[in-house]
């Protein structure tokens, strides 16, 4: 297709869509429904495409659309508006009705990139310019478009969210999957809006990161995880190992490794308790400099952890460069493993590569007894998801903790 346009000087446009709030269908209705509905959205995007057109699924809830041999914007235009407007349309599955939409960035070859990567990452930046300016809506890249004052005004809710204490941390149980006892917590992000209710990070994140406003964010997110670890210590709980989320943005700072020792020793509380988790795609950024940050807060104690592996690059050179204790399996991986499937899964790849590399393996996102089951036989140490538990409010975490009972922190499971 680039060769071609290239040489003709034909344009052609990339998409890249998002389904807004999709996350809300799995954690109410399962991912079961969530499928069901995906499967739906698709057929309703290829209603509206041509022969020559191209549409893959992205990964979890995103699409890429390339159409090729497009005479202007106006068409490109003409068919953003008509996969939003069948997307909109409601859904009838399994006696639920649902109303869904679309964040859709547009990026024109060569005007927004002359190669696939630049492309993608031009519609990306556009449909993240979408979900900040409200979602349900397409936008063409455009390189002045984080000035548009929708965006700022996005950016300045940020800034008050910090100073109105609007964030909150939330918390998810690792478990291990033999003895179903609680052997750590996720902090996970929450921004309760006052116009446009509770987000999740994917709906400001790629904000926060621009903006760079992630780094102070980040700076909260950790004091705040760390008063309540001396909350739970208070009470006498056992001892809790907490990760939190690390954005690249935050490691480029020279100084993220020194303040996030000094936060542990200010709250006197132990290296050991903490692991911080970086995305493969975060780890390709700036290499050297990461490296060295990360050595450091190894040096002191701090657990590393390559969060959702396998989606990235996955190189073998990097896990053996990097100072990384675990991998942890992404929740798209763990939804294959299914019951009666004959074919090998990614996560036994994954799961075979950490063993060579004498690493922790972690499962995400399980769902069911058969995914417990087989990532347990695979040799994970710790699982997470809806299974044991949703992502629970920073009071919930300690009820549930508080409540265990003496034999240990666990969860009982009905086979």
């Amino acid at each position: 297709t680039f060769a071609h346009a290239k040489r003709t000087g034909q344009k052609f446009a990339m998409l890249f869509m998002d389904l807004d709030r999709f996350k809300l269908i799995n954690d109410t209705l399962g991912h079961v429904m969530g499928d069901l509905v995906l499967q739906q959205v698709s057929e309703r995007i290829l209603s509206c495409l041509r022969a020559e057109d191209t549409l893959a699924r992205f990964g979890g809830d995103e699409f890429c659309l390339l159409l090729p041999n497009i005479p202007g914007k106006e068409s490109v235009a003409a068919v953003a508006e008509k996969i939003l407007k069948a997307v909109r349309q409601p859904f009838s599955i399994n006696d639920h009705e649902l109303y869904l939409s679309l964040s859709l960035g547009i990026a024109i070859y060569p005007d927004a990139g002359k190669t696939g990567e630049a492309l993608l990452h031009s519609a990306d930046v556009a449909m993240y310019h979408v979900k900040a300016t409200g979602k349900d809506n397409y936008c063409f890249y455009a390189d002045t478009m984080s000035n548009h004052s929708n965006f700022l005004s996005f950016e300045q809710d940020m800034h008050s969210a910090l100073e109105k204490k609007q964030f909150q941390v939330f918390f998810q149980p690792k478990v291990n999957p033999s003895s179903h006892m609680i052997v750590g917590m996720e902090a996970l992000l929450r921004w309760q809006h006052p116009e446009r209710g509770l987000l999740y990070p994917e709906d400001f994140i790629a904000v926060a990161e621009s903006s760079k406003l992630i780094v102070p964010i980040g700076t909260w997110i950790l004091r705040r995880v760390c008063e309540e670890v001396v909350r739970w210590q208070k009470q006498g709980l056992p001892r809790i190992k907490v990760s939190l989320n690390v954005s690249p943005v935050q490691l480029q700072q020279t100084d993220f490794a020194d303040n996030f020792i000094r936060t542990l020793q200010e709250f006197k509380l132990q290296a050991d308790l903490f692991e911080i988790e970086i995305t493969e795609h975060g780890l390709y950024k700036g290499e050297q400099e990461l490296v060295k940050k990360l050595r450091e807060l190894s040096a002191f104690g701090v657990s590393v952890t390559i969060d959702g592996f396998g989606r990235g690059h996955s190189s073998l050179s990097y896990l053996q460069n990097f100072p990384v204790n675990s991998l942890k399996i992404d929740r798209s991986f763990v939804r294959e493993i299914e019951e009666g499937q004959k074919q090998t899964c990614i996560a036994d790849g994954i799961a075979m590569m950490a063993k060579g590399l004498k690493l922790n393996v972690v499962g995400s996102g399980v769902e069911n007894l058969y995914q417990l089951d087989y990532l347990r036989n695979l040799g994970c140490n710790e699982v997470q998801g809806y299974l044991y538990s949703e992502a629970i409010s920073a009071q919930e975490t300690l009820d549930l903790l508080e409540n265990q009972p003496s034999e240990g922190l666990h969860f009982k499971l009905v086979h």
